[in-house]
């Protein structure tokens, strides 16, 4: 894998760290940068500071963990995929979306498959803020934060919870209580995994209140994606996406529930899915 530098970018980004910072005892700064590891530190950070810098380097086989230890406040952390011919005399592009978007509070945090290749950090404080936020990247074995549990257990979480569909082999119910607020929304991430038709499928529905979440944990550049109508849901609208690499595929279906205020995924991978609708299984999961 090719590694990019950005010597002079990272020049022009600190200059920005230690504008945002010079003033009183604010701080909101990238305190730790070893390539693998971004530890972004917030003392009494002022809302709407921001820093940008690079880079953090994905392997094959790499996934990306990121943990809260924010005592008060939130911040955001975009992780963006940086292009092979890049110039170091510029600013790196970033007017397209995000690979990883993620707001933080306490001890909050997720974990998820990227692309590998270079990423560019760009960190805003939403609230005022003091604790830190670790980026990290890791072997694709990481500690598991998912625990079993039973259907009726996954209702309870999402009283409009996933149907296991007709056929269906090796079917597994599971939770990340970590993933919800105290508040109760966001609430936990229920998970149903499942094989069907020589597949292995990861569905997924989190309470997410008023707006639509991505939960899925498939951060790809996604070669595809289309809009489509989830007969089964009562017409919801999904959205289907498509990544084609050298080594396989990768299809995910997203949709939102407004009455229910829960966000649902459903994914898969393979070697091969050319001419496979993942939308199909999407709406074999409708309640």
């Amino acid at each position: 894998m090719k590694r990019i530098n950005y010597p002079a970018v990272i020049a022009v980004l600190t200059m920005t760290i230690l504008t945002l910072t010079a003033c009183g005892k604010s701080v909101f700064s990238l305190t730790e940068n070893t390539g693998k590891l971004m530890t972004i530190t917030a003392e009494n950070a002022d809302q709407d500071a921001f820093f940008m810098a690079g880079s953090l380097e994905v392997g094959d086989g790499e996934g990306i963990v990121i943990a809260s230890d924010l005592t008060k406040g939130s911040v955001r952390v975009e992780l963006m995929r940086a292009s092979e011919d890049q110039s170091i005399d510029k600013l790196p592009e970033t007017d397209g979306e995000p690979t990883i978007t993620m707001n933080l509070r306490s001890t909050d945090g997720a974990s998820g498959t990227v692309s590998a290749g270079s990423y560019l950090l760009k960190a805003t404080c939403l609230e005022k803020a003091t604790g830190t936020v670790r980026i990290e990247v890791t072997a694709a074995q990481i500690a598991n934060p998912w625990r079993e549990i039973t259907e009726a257990e996954a209702k309870a979480f999402c009283p409009k919870t996933f149907c296991v569909p007709e056929g269906a082999q090796n079917v597994r119910w599971s939770v990340m209580d970590s993933a919800a607020d105290p508040s109760g929304v966001p609430g936990a991430l229920v998970q149903l995994s499942f094989d069907l038709n020589s597949n292995s499928f990861t569905a997924r529905e989190q309470i997410t209140g008023d707006e639509e979440v991505d939960q899925s944990g498939m951060y790809y550049e996604w070669t595809a994606r289309l809009g489509g109508t989830l007969r089964n849901w009562n017409d919801i609208p999904c959205t289907c996406y498509r990544w084609i690499g050298e080594d396989g595929y990768a299809d995910l279906c997203t949709w939102y529930e407004a009455e229910a205020g829960t966000s649902y995924s459903v994914s898969v991978t393979a070697e091969d899915l050319d001419g496979f609708d993942l939308q199909a299984i999407a709406e074999a999961l409708a309640p």
